[in-house]
């Protein structure tokens, strides 16, 4: 998962992991949106990357930026006030029913995913300003 800043509120990290699932799964989602399913390969050749990258950033392996993801959403015509005002869940109504399990299988995946990551981050973060000045003296910063 990409590193989130270290210095932040647990709130803002927790706000940060939540919006990096909910993008997510809005990617993953919106690619069964319509009368034929977008690959990851369309994906990323719209915004520069592999597929790889793709898969990673959809399963929350990896983030994306914010100009990136702006920049998919204009060029697929996704509405990006989907991402922020709805549910991801609530993009099922636009996707075929037989791609729901599926769907809903990832959407799992993902809250799986951001719950590990969050329990990585509270049990490292009181040891990060140590290592941070352990690292920093080793250096000779």
């Amino acid at each position: 998962m990409a590193a989130l800043p270290i210095k932040c509120e647990i709130k803002t990290w927790q706000e940060l992991l939540k919006i990096q699932g909910k993008m997510a799964k809005f990617m993953f989602a919106m690619r069964y949106v319509g009368r034929i399913k977008t690959p990851q390969i369309k994906i990323a050749k719209i915004i520069g990357t592999t597929f790889q990258q793709v898969q990673k950033v959809e399963k929350t392996e990896n983030g994306m930026s914010a100009d990136k993801f702006l920049y998919l959403c204009k060029q697929k015509k996704w509405n990006i006030n989907d991402v922020l005002d709805k549910e991801p869940e609530e993009l099922l109504t636009d996707i075929k029913k037989e791609y729901h399990k599926k769907v809903l299988h990832h959407f799992k995946v993902v809250d799986a995913n951001i719950e590990k990551e969050k329990q990585l981050q509270l049990r490292y973060r009181g040891s990060l300003p140590t290592l941070e000045k352990e690292l920093g003296s080793a250096s000779g910063v």
